[in-house]
């Protein structure tokens, strides 16, 4: 496989927020449009409504609202920090994202239709939400991973002298002031 070569530090910053930027345009894009596929086919039922160009305009503006939930909710609970957690967890703060967002725009939308509608479509939101979450978690973080590898450490290879003078302790310490 060929890396991808990045000249020097601020561009490689750069690049690195730039991609972070677009792994998270891509799943607020995906969310957003099963979102309204979901409040076009299901809670959207009146005809006439339908037609008016400014309920189209709403019908947008419902979708933006549904996707900046989402995005805030997201950001709460750190799902797009693809570097620097497991794949387990951000799914599990992709998963907690999607059902806040989730449950905030269900009582939304009751407000807007004044009454509780059936769950059904939102629970199928949900399943739909998370699988992609999935399916993002894994092919962003290889993406990531192949672009900017993990760093081996000396875990394992110390003398029981290092360990012994507390230079581990430093060795450590040095690692983790240089990473940040």
């Amino acid at each position: 496989m060929r890396k991808v070569v990045i000249p020097n530090l601020k561009n490689k910053e750069q690049f690195k927020r730039m991609m972070m930027f677009m792994f998270a345009l891509v799943i607020v894009i995906v969310l957003g449009v099963a979102f309204n596929s979901v409040w076009q086919n299901y809670f959207n039922y009146s005809p006439e409504l339908r037609t008016d160009t400014l309920w189209r305009r709403g019908n947008v503006l419902l979708m933006l609202i549904y996707m900046v939930i989402y995005v805030v909710f997201s950001r709460l609970v750190n799902a797009y920090k693809v570097g620097s957690l497991k794949i387990s967890g951000l799914v599990l703060s992709q998963v907690l994202a999607i059902l806040m967002s989730n449950f905030v725009i269900y009582f939304m939308i009751s407000l807007i239709r004044r009454g509780f509608l059936s769950l059904l479509p939102m629970i199928g939101l949900t399943m739909f939400d998370i699988a992609t979450a999935i399916i993002w978690c894994i092919v962003s973080k290889k993406v990531y991973a192949h672009i900017y590898p993990p760093k081996h450490s000396r875990k394992g290879s110390y003398t029981e002298n290092e360990y012994e003078s507390g230079q581990v302790y430093y060795l450590f310490i040095y690692q983790y002031k240089r990473s940040a």
